[in-house]
């Protein structure tokens, strides 16, 4: 019993930094413009290291879980990722903290697909989304942690130290991964073989090209506004202070967190339809990137809730996609399968960052970002959305 509890707490516990520090660029980034004497395309490509290199290694990581186990993968990357903090903290320039960033997104890329692996040697079909949506839950708690929370640690600390404090809590998770080291009982040996050819079958579907467009348009919008600039867009157009702005940001995480679960029972046990809860999570997104467009300086404080609120109950029917790549695919490649999958929207996300920041210069007059520049990024962000919709109304949830 202790370690079927260990076996969702531990996965949890070390998500819950794969999202905070995906997202805890919004807090700092004004800080490390001032630091660095950095653009907002720079800072942009800083944050963007994050998703390239968690893109880059999802395979490796996906290919680790199917032959060495996911609790071995998982201890080994978390330690790349805590010394990757502290090189953050302690970085003298931009370039230093790059690398710091780097290993930050190689080592928590372990954490996701490392957990789904090991929820599907162990849980029912009939409950793995619901369970994925706890796994997804625990994330948004750690987005949750960088917002208000991590913006008042950064102001009382400072945002160095409050990273080598994140490190050190870090450490705890990561050590206790050897308890569920040990291979699943339907591993006898603690290996699995991935065949090429299977390989090449899942990406020549049809299913999956479209669940990655879904994936790909509709997760990197919504971290372009959650990860980087939605907490400087309240406060250079609205003019709200770093602490109101983080709070208002706070409301997506909390949504995802509370949709997450939610969107798994209604497609386990209600609807049993995977598709529905994603064309439906995906018209959330849309909504508020139509409200954004078109009343970017105009917007209560209630409907800037809002939209923060449709942003992160969108992104919290992911899980719904993995399980439907679960019961398509065979088990013994799930892991591989499910680590290419999750690195197609680290790449786009990794591009859309920058390209968002060359947008905002592109409008830059005497050091500000007026809101057309503002706009004309929420446009972009909103035909991205629409391809998702189209996509996500013709998957097929099973061959």
């Amino acid at each position: 019993m202790v370690r079927r509890i260990l076996l969702v707490v531990i996965p949890a516990s070390l998500y819950f930094f794969s999202h905070f520090h995906r997202v805890n660029m919004n807090v700092i980034a004004d800080d490390l413009m001032n630091d660095f004497m950095a653009s907002a395309t720079l800072i942009g490509l800083l944050s963007s290291m994050y998703f390239y290199f968690y893109a880059f290694i999802q395979i490796p990581i996906g290919t680790l879980n199917d032959t060495v186990g996911p609790g071995r993968t998982m201890f080994l990357f978390s330690i790349l990722s805590i010394l990757g903090v502290i090189i953050f903290a302690l970085s003298t320039n931009i370039y230093v903290a790059m690398i710091g960033r780097i290993l930050i997104g190689i080592g928590v890329g372990a954490y996701w697909v490392s957990g789904l692996k090991l929820f599907s040697e162990w849980v029912g079909g009939e409950n793995y989304a619901s369970v994925s949506g706890m796994l997804a839950s625990s994330g948004y708690l750690g987005a949750i942690a960088a917002t208000i929370p991590f913006a008042y640690m950064v102001l009382l600390l400072g945002w160095r130290a409050a990273l080598i404090l994140i490190a050190i809590i870090m450490i705890i998770p990561t050590l206790t991964c050897w308890f569920i080291a040990k291979p699943a009982g339907n591993r006898k040996d603690g290996k699995s073989t991935v065949r090429l050819v299977d390989i090449g079958h899942v990406l020549r579907d049809e299913g999956f090209l479209l669940l990655s467009f879904w994936m790909i348009f509709n997760y990197s919008s919504a971290m372009v506004y959650q990860g980087i600039w939605g907490i400087p867009y309240i406060m250079q157009i609205y003019g709200l202070d770093k602490a109101l702005a983080s709070g208002i940001l706070m409301l997506a995480p909390i949504s995802g967190f509370l949709c997450a679960p939610i969107f798994g029972f209604v497609s386990d046990r209600i609807l049993h339809d995977r598709r529905k809860v994603i064309v439906f999570a995906t018209t959330l997104n849309i909504t508020s990137w139509i409200l954004l467009t078109l009343r970017t300086n105009s917007l209560s404080i209630f409907e800037l809730y809002l939209v923060s609120a449709l942003t992160g109950a969108s992104i919290s029917a992911i899980p719904i996609s993995f399980t439907i790549i679960k019961e398509r695919y065979p088990s013994r490649i799930y892991g591989t399968v499910s680590g290419i999958y999750n690195m197609l929207p680290f790449v786009s996300a990794a591009l859309y960052q920058p390209i968002t920041g060359y947008i905002l210069d592109s409008f830059k007059h005497d050091n500000i970002y007026p809101v057309q520049a503002y706009r004309f990024m929420y446009l972009f962000l909103l035909v991205s959305n629409i391809i998702a919709l189209i996509s996500s109304i013709l998957i097929k949830t099973r061959k």
